[in-house]
């Protein structure tokens, strides 16, 4: 079982949508996948949901299933010392049997406090604050188990506070998702920086939760590439366009780079992924256009829409036809590829480096 997450602290990357789409591509290959909703905003829940939250929501009052901040809470305040995984109700999605979410919760602001005190008083000899720290990647590790998960897919806000970090820290791998703009090299370079104070400190105190057999993450999550949004491919004629593109890399050979080489041994090269692939570009996603609002009102990844869910775009109540539909499918079916080409990108970590932790 592998912990994936997409994090970028600049917001409006496509983080959610994408995140969505790979995991319905993981469980067409055969994969199990567990979505968790560790964004406060929940927005992988309401895409996740979104064909069902209104009836739901007017007849009962609220969402079925349990929330990630239901369960941790009870750990947080300190009424349990670890979290009841088997009392976690999943939700199903209505579209695969291979697919669950563990939904998201306004709450979780909540979280942000505790977290952050768990992590600075992680130095001193406080079990308290020990095992509030390793809850959410325990938790998650032994939910994982009960429900045989091949995958975690993590969505994150795109803060830079305690449960983000938390997250990116109990993570196995991640991928960086963006937009080929001059405000995504700027956070480029934030980025590096973040990530080498979290995995340097979080490394401090390893080897003692470690030697007091606490569950603690590693903590030095594989960097399997970035992902470059609403791409259109179209614009390759555009030089500025091919220029913020080329920039990005040559921003991550300079920053994030050497961070990751810094923390990398013989034995867990952080950056294993992007060498095998020859190239720190995971995909390049196009601009959905349309059919973004047909995945959402469906909540369906973009390359299982057929003709009749397109019918919400029209008047007419029939949906696309003739030409129209000719071309998206042209579209659905690159999309498709795409998204797979990232599922096994996803699944060479683990062929290339099995259980190793």
């Amino acid at each position: 079982m592998k912990i994936c997450t997409l994090y970028n602290p600049k917001g409006g990357v496509a983080k959610t949508t994408t995140i969505f789409n790979l995991g319905y591509a993981l469980a067409e290959k055969g994969k199990r996948v567990l979505f968790v909703d560790a964004d406060p905003q929940c927005n992988l829940t309401e895409l996740f949901l979104h064909s069902q939250t209104v009836e739901s929501v007017y007849k009962s009052g609220q969402l079925p299933g349990t929330s990630v901040w239901e369960a941790l809470a009870p750990r947080i305040n300190a009424k349990r010392t670890n979290i009841d995984v088997d009392s976690i109700e999943l939700i199903n999605s209505p579209h695969s049997d291979d697919i669950f979410l563990f939904k998201g919760d306004v709450n979780l602001y909540s979280a942000e406090g505790e977290l952050l005190q768990a992590f600075t008083q992680s130095f001193i000899n406080n079990i308290h604050y020990k095992l509030t720290y390793v809850s959410f990647y325990d938790m998650l590790k032994r939910l994982g188990t009960r429900m045989n998960a091949d995958y975690i897919l993590i969505d994150l806000s795109p803060s830079a506070g305690a449960l983000t970090r938390t997250s990116f820290l109990a993570s196995d791998c991640f991928f960086i998702p963006i937009k080929p703009d001059i405000f995504s090299l700027q956070t480029l370079k934030v980025l590096a920086s973040i990530f080498d104070g979290w995995i340097l400190d979080h490394r401090k105190f390893y080897n003692d939760f470690y030697s007091l057999g606490l569950p603690i993450a590693d903590g030095r999550p594989f960097f399997l590439g970035t992902i470059v949004q609403t791409f259109d491919n179209k614009e390759r004629r555009n030089s500025q366009y091919i220029n913020l593109s080329n920039e990005i890399i040559d921003n991550l050979k300079t920053n994030l780079v050497p961070v990751l080489e810094k923390y990398s041994t013989n034995e867990r090269d952080l950056l294993a992924v992007c060498k095998k692939y020859g190239n720190y570009a995971a995909a390049y996603i196009p601009d959905f256009g349309s059919l973004r609002s047909v995945m959402l009102e469906k909540s369906k990844p973009i390359f299982n829409i057929t003709q009749p869910d397109t019918e919400i775009l029209l008047d007419d109540g029939v949906g696309f036809r003739g030409i129209v539909w000719e071309n998206t499918k042209s579209i659905i079916s690159s999309t498709k590829g795409i998204f797979y080409d990232l599922a096994e990108r996803l699944m060479s970590m683990e062929e290339m480096l099995g259980e190793e932790k």
